[in-house]
C-alpha cells in the first residue's frame, strides 16, 4: 500500500483550499428526485496521475445531516497506518489505494464517531478526482445522540451502527428504489436519509442515497448485508461488515446497468 509522498501533500492540500473558493454543483438523477447539492467546488483537483501504480480514491467527508464539508477528519487505510491524510476545508481527501484489493478505510476526528468503511477493490478506482468522490458521511456523538431521540430511538454506545449507501455509477447518484436488508434485527430503523438530511423510516433508497440501521447488536460478529436493486441493475459493494461498540460502520454499492 503506498502513502502519499510529502509534495503530493502540500500540492493537494494548497489545490484543496483553492478549490473551497468555488461555486457548488449539483448532481441530477434521471427521475423525479429533487437535485442533490454535491457539495464538490467548481475548481477541482489536478486530476494527474498522483498514485503512480495504485488507485487515486477521493472521498468527500461531509456532515450525516447536512451534507456540509466536514474538514480535517482523518481518513486512513485499516492496517497501513502511515496511509492517512485529513480532508481539507472543503471536505476533499485522498488516499492512494490498491486497485484490486478489499480495503477497510476509518474516518476520525474528536468528538465524532469513529467511521470504518469496507471497500471493494472493483469500487475503489470509481471514486477519483477526475470521476466522483466517495460519499462519507461522519456525525459527532452528540449530534448522533440528538438524531436518535428525534427518530423515537436512544442512541446505545455499546452497539454498533450501519451506514449503507446504494448510488447509479457513473453518475454517483442515489439509485432510488433499491432496498437495503441486513441478517442482524437493529434495535431501531432502518432509516431512509432524504437529500436534506433528514431520516425516516424505510429500508429503501431515496434521494439522501443511503439507509441508517441503528443499534446493531455485537453479538454473533460480523453483519451481512443484501442490497435488491431495481430491474436492470447489478451492485459491486461488501457482503459483510465489522462492527464495533459506538461505531458507524459504513459500506457503499456502485450500480450499473
Amino acid at each position: 500500500m503506498l502513502a502519499s509522498p510529502s509534495w503530493v501533500v502540500a500540492a493537494l492540500a494548497a489545490a484543496a483550499l483553492a478549490a473551497g473558493c468555488g461555486g457548488d454543483d449539483e448532481i441530477v438523477s434521471d427521475g423525479d428526485v429533487a437535485p442533490i447539492d454535491s457539495g464538490i467546488p467548481d475548481a477541482g483537483i489536478d486530476a494527474e496521475n498522483l498514485c503512480p501504480g495504485a488507485a487515486t480514491f477521493e472521498a468527500f467527508a461531509s456532515n450525516l445531516e447536512t451534507g456540509a464539508a466536514e474538514f480535517d477528519i482523518a481518513l486512513t487505510e485499516v492496517g497501513n497506518e502511515s496511509n492517512s491524510e485529513t480532508s481539507a476545508p472543503n471536505g476533499r481527501v485522498v488516499l492512494c489505494l490498491p486497485s484490486d484489493a478489499d480495503v477497510e478505510i476509518s474516518a476520525e476526528k474528536t468528538d465524532y464517531l469513529t467511521r470504518v468503511d469496507a471497500v471493494r477493490g472493483a469500487v475503489v478506482s470509481q471514486f477519483s478526482p477526475d470521476t466522483q468522490p466517495y460519499p462519507l458521511f461522519v456525525i459527532t456523538l452528540a449530534a448522533a445522540e440528538a438524531l436518535y431521540t428525534g427518530l423515537g430511538a436512544t442512541f446505545d454506545d455499546g452497539d454498533a451502527h450501519v451506514v449503507v449507501a446504494v448510488l447509479e455509477m457513473p453518475a454517483g447518484t442515489p439509485l432510488a428504489g433499491a432496498t437495503v436488508d441486513i441478517d442482524k434485527t437493529p434495535g431501531d430503523g432502518p432509516y431512509a436519509r432524504d437529500d436534506g438530511g433528514s431520516f425516516a423510516p424505510g429500508d429503501a433508497i431515496v434521494s439522501g442515497g443511503l439507509v441508517l440501521f441503528a443499534n446493531v447488536p455485537l453479538a454473533g460478529g460480523d453483519v451481512g448485508i443484501t442490497v435488491t436493486p431495481p430491474d436492470g441493475f447489478t451492485c459491486t459493494g461488501p457482503a459483510t461488515l465489522a462492527l464495533a461498540a459506538g461505531q458507524l460502520s459504513g459500506a457503499l454499492f456502485a450500480c450499473q446497468q
